[in-house]
This record gives structure tokens, C-alpha cells and sequence, in this order.
């Protein structure tokens, strides 16, 4: 039975408790006419709870049985008014009830309804592990409805709707968002990964999933951050400052140096769960060193023609704010596109192994939508440098939901400032970012230093593409403990791959 159905059973019960009180006073009182008819509640309220008992445990369940008794407990006090005392009435039904109030408290099995709401695919695994250990779990029953989202045009009007239900994984039951209606399902535990509702520029989910909503219909809403925090500047507080942070009961954070900038922001310290980000289970699982080396296991076949003789795979990561910013740069400064220069620098780059070196690309899942309300002009370049990938001979674009094929693939990454970066470190391989390398400031006051990466720009002290590929070609990593030093002692609470499992039996507990 439902947790909260149960709840409610044990809170009816309370009011029969007081209609027998108030039985007792209408007999003394010799108000039988009133007596008869709140008996006659009590029976019909007793029925109604075995019917939904039935409904939820089947039929000729245990607990039925004793409502039937207090049913004739309750039809022998109405027909004997005359020669009954007020205070013996009332213990006799009492009696009769608590068997009913006492079977439903330990013969029926609690179950917790737990509701994932995700949008995208690609941010599944912020839930995943968190789901999983609800699946095995004989308390909870669970239900993940996938929502639609719409991206804007540069009027902040819909432009098109996507419902990406088929890209979850294969063995991720999703119910239809139409077949799943709050008002009458009331999840006892709903997980949201998406804070923004209409404070998004460039999406939007259906307002009927908005976080407000699905707060007022569930007995727990929980915010599970679909990206994990990098870099941390008190100016940028939309991370922190979204009406799905605000109205969320619970906020999963990823560490006590994130926890601890979540009350800098005002939040009470009951309201986070510090116990680490269900995604670093589902890279440590599958991605990480103790998962071993997965490349044929996880390459696709489409990628093998160009991948599989390579010495070594490099993942290149290209957030869609990068090419903006390149194109601004440019306009602004009337000097070239740094955006497309340091693209077509690391094709030049891996060009000079000779074959030796593969590439997987993966743009940002908003890239194209982003450039075409913000910048059109720019197609034509992400559209050729995609058409040079494809006819190549050693480089592939990865556009599926989940990027564990990308990161077991590659051994390491090459890429511009994105979440994505966090999760990967977690795969303890090493990472090459073509930005300028963050301030002692900011590396010190982030949950995440960058400054344990390898960086591009001689001014930080960097490396050119062609000499960190073929560091990674020589199995160097020098940076490597500092790097791995950083991750468990700031970044990350939990990094053995339990922070889903732990999270939810918080959730249960409390």
C-alpha cells in the first residue's frame, strides 16, 4: 500500500476514536436519533476503508476482517440504545477498531511512491543511481515520466517541442506524461534535475511539471542538479537562486564546500542532503579506474572503422557558449574567431600523428538550438567543421543521450569549460582545457580546481594540443595525484559509487 494512503487510513481511524467519543455523550444525553446516525457514518466510513484496503492488498486481506467485526459491533450498540450505557459503548467500539487500526499499522506493507520527472536524456544520470537502488527495494514503488521541453526562438516563444522518451536507456520504464496525473498519483518522493521552470532563455519544460506544481502534490520534492559545480564566483547565482532550489523540500549537494556556499545563499542546512551527486556514481560505476579499461566493450559499432586501431582516443567537449563568445570576440575586437581558430588548431594537431590518434565530438545537446536563436552566421561554420569530422578518417560525433560510450572510449579529453568536465576527472584521466586557467582565487574559493588540469596558453603555464596528445600517447600524467587529491578531500562526497544508495535511504529515514 501507498505510504501516504496508509497515512491517511491511520488518520481516519483518529476521527472514528472521536465519533465514538461523541457517540458516548449522545446516549448519555439520550440523543439516540443523533447517536444512530454517526454510527451509521462510522459504518459507512469502515467500509470505505475496507474497500480501499481491498482495492490495494486483495481481497480477503486480514485487516478486512476486523472491520467486519466493528461493523456488528457498531449494528448491536444501535439497536440496544434504550438499556446501553454511554461509556461501555464507547469502549466496546474502541476495541473492536483498534484490531482494524493495529492490522493496518503492521499487517500491511508500506510502499513509497517515488516519481523521477527528467526531460532530457543526457541528464538522466543524475537520478539513475538514486532510481536503481529504489527499483531493488521492496518499500518503494517507483515511476519515472519523462517531460517534454520546448526551445525558444530569439522572441522567447516556443519554437518546437521534443519529448525524448525513446532515448532513455532500454531498461528505464517511462510512463507516459499524459498517464500520469499528480492530483490523483501524489508521489510520496518526486525528483526534479531541472530548477529553472520558465527561468530558462533557452527551454523550457511543460508548465504542468513546473517545480511549484509537483511541490503541491507530493509529499517530498527533491532536487537532484542535473550538472555537478566546477568553478564558483558569488556573482553567478543562478545555480543557486531558480524556483526549483526554492520550492524544493530537500537539494542533493555534491559536498560540504557546495553545501556550505548553499547557505551563503540563505538555505536552511536541514534542506540539503550533503551525501555527494548520484552522476559520480554513474561514472565511477562506469567509467571510472575500477570499472578497467571498457573501450571494446562500449564502442559502438559505427564507430569502429575509424576508432578501433587508434593508439589513442582524445574526447573533444565543446560547450555552445564557446562559439558565441568566439564571434563576439571577433566583432568586438575586429580580429579573427578564437572559437574556430583552436578547432581547426587541434584537427591540425592530431593530423600530424599520422593515424596514430582518434577524436569523439561532442557539441553540447543545445548547440545547434542555442546558435540559431542567438547566432545564425555561425551554421555555416559548426556545419562544416561537423561535415570535415564525418568524412574523415579518425573522428566521430557522439550525440547520444549518455556519454559513457565517449568516456570509456577516450583517454582523455580535450575541451572548453563545461560541467561535463567534472564528471569526467572521475574517469582519473587526464584533461586538457583551451581557456584561460582560472586565478589562485577562484581555484581556491571553486568546489573544483581546475588548476590541477592541463591548460592550452603559455601564459598559464600550458601545453599546445600536439604536446598533451602526446604526453598521453607516453602514459604521463604528472598531475595526477594532486588532481585525484582534490576530488575526494573538496570536490566530491562519496566517490565510491554509493552516494544514489544513501541518498534514498536519507530520504526514507527521515
Amino acid at each position: 500500500m501507498r505510504k501516504a494512503l496508509k497515512n491517511n487510513l491511520l488518520e481516519i481511524f483518529k476521527t472514528i476514536y472521536e465519533a465514538h467519543g461523541i457517540v458516548k455523550s449522545f446516549i448519555d444525553k439520550k440523543e439516540y436519533d443523533n447517536a444512530q446516525n454517526l454510527l451509521a457514518d462510522c459504518q459507512d466510513t469502515a467500509i470505505q476503508i475496507g474497500n480501499l484496503i481491498e482495492e490495494s492488498e486483495g481481497e480477503g486481506f486480514i485487516t478486512v476482517s476486523f472491520l467486519e467485526e466493528y461493523c456488528e459491533a457498531l449494528y448491536e450498540a444501535s439497536i440496544n440504545f434504550s438499556e446501553s450505557n454511554g461509556y461501555k459503548v464507547q469502549k466496546q467500539l474502541d476495541k473492536k477498531i483498534i484490531k482494524a487500526e493495529n492490522s493496518v499499522r503492521n499487517d500491511i506493507e508500506e510502499k513509497i511512491h517515488i516519481a523521477f520527472f527528467p526531460y532530457k536524456a543526457s541528464m538522466w544520470g543524475s537520478f539513475e543511481s538514486i532510481w536503481k537502488t529504489a527499483k531493488s527495494c521492496d518499500k518503494c514503488e517507483v515511476a519515472v515520466v519523462a517531460i517534454p521541453y520546448c526551445e525558444y526562438d530569439e522572441k522567447m516563444k516556443a519554437k518546437k517541442w521534443i519529448y525524448e522518451a525513446d532515448a532513455f536507456p532500454a531498461d528505464v520504464e517511462i510512463i507516459p506524461y499524459q498517464n500520469y496525473k499528480l492530483e490523483t498519483q501524489n508521489p510520496d518522493i518526486s525528483f526534479i534535475h531541472n530548477p529553472y521552470d520558465n527561468q530558462n532563455t533557452l527551454t523550457s519544460v511543460y508548465p504542468y511539471f513546473y517545480s511549484e506544481n509537483i511541490k503541491r502534490h507530493s509529499g517530498c520534492l527533491v532536487y537532484s542538479p542535473y550538472f555537478t559545480l566546477g568553478t564558483y564566483r558569488p556573482e553567478n547565482t543562478m545555480f543557486f537562486i531558480n524556483s526549483g532550489s526554492k520550492n524544493a523540500d530537500k537539494i542533493i549537494v555534491q559536498s560540504k564546500f557546495v553545501a556550505d556556499l548553499y547557505l551563503k545563499h540563505g538555505y536552511n542546512k536541514e534542506k540539503l542532503i550533503v551525501l555527494g551527486s548520484p552522476k559520480v556514481d554513474s561514472i565511477v560505476n562506469s567509467c571510472g579506474k575500477e570499472a578497467g579499461n571498457k573501450r571494446n566493450e562500449y564502442m559502438p559499432d559505427e564507430w569502429k572503422s575509424k576508432l578501433a586501431d587508434k593508439d589513442k582516443i582524445f574526447l573533444l567537449n565543446t560547450h555552445w557558449s564557446y562559439f558565441l563568445n568566439g564571434h563576439i570576440y571577433k566583432e568586438k575586437n575586429n580580429t579573427y574567431d578564437f572559437a574556430q581558430r583552436y578547432h581547426n588548431d587541434l584537427l591540425n594537431a592530431i593530423n600530424k600523428f599520422e593515424g596514430k590518434v582518434g577524436l569523439i565530438w561532442r557539441p553540447h545537446p543545445l548547440l545547434i538550438s542555442a546558435i540559431e536563436q542567438r547566432c545564425p552566421m555561425l551554421l555555416e561554420y559548426i556545419n562544416d567543421f561537423t561535415k570535415r569530422l564525418e568524412e574523415s578518417d579518425y573522428a566521430v560525433i557522439d550525440r547520444n543521450g549518455s556519454y559513457v560510450n565517449a568516456f570509456n572510449c577516450s583517454d582523455a579529453m580535450i575541451t572548453t569549460y563545461s560541467s561535463i568536465i567534472n564528471e569526467y576527472l572521475l574517469t582519473e584521466k587526464p584533461v586538457h582545457i583551451f581557456q584561460s586557467k582560472p586565478s589562485d582565487e577562484v581555484g581556491e574559493n571553486s568546489p573544483i580546481d581546475y588548476r590541477k588540469c592541463y591548460f592550452y596558453f603559455k601564459k598559464d603555464n600550458g601545453m599546445s594540443f600536439q604536446r598533451f596528445i602526446q604526453m598521453v600517447i607516453n602514459n604521463e600524467d604528472p598531475m595526477y595525484e594532486e588532481r585525484m587529491r582534490m576530488l575526494t578531500e573538496k570536490a566530491f562526497a562519496n566517490t565510491d559509487g554509493t552516494a544514489g544508495e544513501k541518498i534514498l535511504q536519507h530520504l526514507i529515514d527521515n
